[in-house]
């Protein structure tokens, strides 16, 4: 996916006053004038600048004209320009302990030699599950997301397939839906609350997001310390949908009802429907406060020093003057110092399936998908990643003004 590299100032004093190696000059030649390229690799220094005061200090002492000097003097031009990335990291590098610097990081490419540039492996722009296993998987997703300071994950389905928001029945989630819990009610004269839930079983969004963020925390420079953002959305429709039922829930149990002490529980269960989405009496957005925190304490691992992990519920759709901006892509983004990646994932994030079942005593790990709709697709161009991340920008999603309507009279 995206690559560290470090090229040893030795090698440019070993190649001083000799012809310029070809492997060299091919890969310097794509790192300035390649798109892909570019985004593919990225060079580490340390906050002292320590590598690029050494390019310059050779820049010094070279005569004007020479190869090396104008080599050094573009790839800093360059560096510096934006164009081509460079990491700057906290932990100090010290050139004559280099390689215990390059070991402890594990960076994929450290150059020092003119032989080095031979062994520069042939990588694709685009991965499809059913083309590669799971080692690759995980190896592309570490390497994507090692040094990046704040990861992102766009998916505006993670709501409507992690949670039991559209209220599926028993068999298909694990968790009793309304009419269900309406009906054990009735039956055994029980007390039943109702709250967003996170799906017990067939879970692809829960298993999936958990074996990235496993693999990111067990692998990022940053540990602990790294910033997760889940950006997703609410349809409007799924609202109204839940709105409906409301209404034929309240007609068909509460409304019919003689038992007077089976109708009490009946409206118990009922408002506490009602309040998990909306509050009249409050200023907060309900609904959006409890799906983030039924995602966030779902993704939680305790056994780490620190989660922070963010999730951010935005509209479907946001009409912004004479366009409408639509929340359909599905990517990941790393962001770091200079790094700013975005890959596109195709079909969406729930790259694994959940393979647990009801009633099942064994845990059966998840297996990875294997459909070509799945993918790791890096985009190398400005409006391609402008494009993507537009999510990030969409407002907050709130009720509407008829869903809160409708709300407010369906209370009890």
């Amino acid at each position: 996916m995206i690559y560290p590299l470090v090229i040893h100032p030795d090698f440019f004093h070993s190649i001083y006053g000799k012809e310029i190696p070809k492997n060299f000059n091919k890969f310097y030649q794509k790192l300035i004038y390649d798109d892909s390229h570019r985004e593919k690799f990225f060079f580490i220094d340390d906050l002292n600048d320590t590598i690029q005061n050494l390019y310059k200090d050779i820049i010094k002492n070279v005569l004007p004209g020479d190869p090396i000097k104008i080599i050094l003097e573009e790839l800093i031009k360059q560096v510096t320009g934006g164009n081509i990335k460079r990491e700057k990291i906290s932990k100090k590098i010290n050139i004559s302990k280099i390689d215990h610097f390059i070991d402890d990081l594990d960076i994929k490419y450290y150059f020092k030699n003119e032989n080095d540039f031979n062994n520069i492996k042939k990588t694709e722009k685009s991965y499809r599950l059913n083309e590669i296993d799971l080692l690759k998987f995980n190896e592309l997703i570490i390497d994507l997301t090692k040094f990046g300071k704040k990861i992102i994950f766009f998916d505006p389905y993670i709501i409507q397939h992690m949670s039991n928001l559209l209220d599926k029945d028993y068999n298909k989630t694990g968790l009793k839906n309304i009419e269900e819990r309406f009906l054990d009610i009735k039956q055994n004269n029980i007390d039943h609350e109702f709250s967003f839930e996170i799906n017990k079983i067939s879970n692809d969004y829960k298993v999936s997001l958990k074996k990235m963020l496993n693999l990111i925390y067990d692998n990022n420079i940053y540990k602990d310390d790294i910033e997760i953002l889940i950006v997703t959305a609410i349809k409007n429709n799924d609202i109204d949908k839940f709105i409906e039922n409301l209404k034929n829930f309240k007609e068909k149990y509460i409304n019919k009802e003689d038992n007077l002490e089976i109708k009490e529980k009946f409206v118990n269960f009922y408002n506490s429907i009602c309040n998990s989405i909306y509050n009249d009496n409050s200023e907060k957005n309900v609904i959006n406060e409890n799906m983030q925190s039924v995602i966030k304490n779902c993704l939680i691992n305790p056994t780490r020093r620190k989660n922070n992990i963010s999730i951010k519920i935005v509209n479907e759709r946001e009409r912004e003057k004479k366009t409408v901006l639509r929340f359909y892509n599905k990517a990941i983004k790393v962001k770091g110092n200079s790094i700013n990646t975005v890959v596109e994932v195709g079909n969406s994030l729930n790259f694994f399936l959940d393979c647990s079942k009801l009633g099942q005593t064994k845990k059966i790990q998840p297996k990875i998908k294997t459909q070509s709709s799945f993918r790791l697709e890096l985009k190398d161009s400005v409006k391609e990643k402008k494009s993507i991340s537009t999510p990030s920008s969409l407002s907050d999603f709130k009720l509407t003004e008829n869903q809160q309507k409708s709300l407010k009279l369906l209370q009890i």
